[in-house]
């Protein structure tokens, strides 16, 4: 029993490295970088999930049915605008979210947040100006939409297509909805604000971090 094994285990070795590896194919080149999947978010309907697939001008956005295995391409990356994920504190920003009901995605994008119609194809932008939507998220409704935006919490009505501000006391050291860098970067503790179940009210946290001096490195 274990020689065979053994036996098969030497040729599946042999079969492997059949071919010599120099140290510009280990460096220079793609070919033995293994083939993973990002930006991966479960469908609304929980039978399939999406992920995006990167070329050398765009990203896709594929679909993988759950039970079957079987892919394809949900939106072209010219229509959808996605762009690579960025890090931000050790943290994955994720380049869109899925409407509670699986019609719509939410694309943050050059610090603006735009909203993707899977059925038609059309991308309605949402925001437009210098500030950055942060930890954008949808109402369990799917009427409104969640963000941080100037040290605040501020919400966008999907139906009114109007922006408005829930806080106003926000500061660089008040904290609104958000941690400072040692949740975020000990405890992966990013976002601070939720949604309720009726989509009525926001919960939040508020820190003060004011105390906390500042430390040059």
């Amino acid at each position: 029993m274990f020689n065979r094994f053994f036996l098969a285990a030497f040729w599946l070795y042999s079969a492997c490295f059949a071919q010599n590896i120099s140290i510009s194919d280990i460096i220079n080149s793609n070919e033995l970088h293994s083939q993973t999947l990002t930006v991966v978010h479960w469908h609304p309907n929980s039978k399939a999930f999406t992920f995006t697939k990167k070329n050398a001008s765009k990203v896709d956005l594929w679909i993988c049915n759950a039970h079957n295995g079987k892919m394809q391409m949900l939106v072209d990356g010219e229509k959808l605008g996605l762009k690579s994920a960025r890090k931000e504190k050790r943290h994955i920003v994720p380049n869109y979210l899925w409407s509670p009901d699986g019609r719509k995605l939410l694309i943050p994008s050059q610090k603006d947040l735009a909203l993707f119609d899977v059925e038609s194809k059309t991308l309605l932008r949402l925001t437009n100006d210098d500030a950055e939507e942060r930890d954008p998220t949808f109402s369990p409704d799917g009427s409104k939409i969640a963000y941080l935006k100037n040290n605040n919490l501020s919400i966008y009505d999907l139906v009114s297509h109007q922006e408005i501000m829930l806080t106003n006391h926000g500061t660089k050291h008040l904290l609104i909805g958000r941690f400072d860098w040692t949740y975020e970067e000990e405890f992966s503790i990013r976002t601070g604000f939720e949604w309720s179940p009726n989509s009525q009210h926001i919960s939040f946290f508020q820190l003060d971090v004011t105390p906390v001096p500042e430390f040059p490195i």
